[in-house]
């Protein structure tokens, strides 16, 4: 009776297992095919490219009320203070000639996503020398009359963050 019971539990284990690699395969095509998500992740995976010739186009894809909280800083920064600071930036002559974007997880609950990605910007600057920024991001998109548009972000930057660490040593 036993060796039965054994046999039993161990088919339903399977079966359940089966049935929870099945279900998972199905919920990845569906994410793939989610049509939010592929314009979500459009938008973000561009990145801050082609940022020196048309800076309006970039700046569209933040909300108005839009702030951005950089690890280790006190305070989130307002939309306007932070686009100031990056048209100042644009205006040394520097150029975004690359982004590379690894998407870590998605979750969209109605007209809000939560995105969580790693980022590498590769930025020309003005005197010709190549800037390579790392970092690590969750960014919140909300849909206003059928857009995605970025709510809020949160950064952090690995690399900054161990040499912070390794100068405490």
């Amino acid at each position: 009776m036993y060796v039965q019971s054994s046999l039993r539990s161990r088919g339903l284990a399977l079966l359940a297992l089966f049935f929870g690699f099945v279900a998972a395969g199905w919920a990845q095509d569906g994410a793939a095919e989610d049509p939010d998500r592929a314009a979500i992740v459009a938008i973000l995976e561009r990145g801050p490219v082609g940022l020196a010739t048309d800076f309006e186009a970039w700046a569209g894809n933040f909300h108005p009320e839009w702030s951005v909280w950089f690890a280790g800083r006190d305070a989130a920064v307002e939309r306007d203070v932070h686009m100031q600071r990056v048209r100042d930036y644009v205006a040394t002559g520097i150029d975004v000639e690359a982004f590379d974007f690894d998407l870590v997880r998605y979750q969209r609950y109605g007209d809000t996503a939560i995105v969580d990605f790693q980022a590498t910007e590769y930025i020309r600057q003005a005197d010709g020398t190549l800037r390579t920024v790392q970092f690590s991001e969750v960014a919140v998109l909300v849909r206003e009359n059928g857009r995605w548009l970025i709510r809020s972000s949160s950064l952090s930057f690995p690399e900054r963050e161990e040499a912070a660490q390794s100068d405490g040593d």
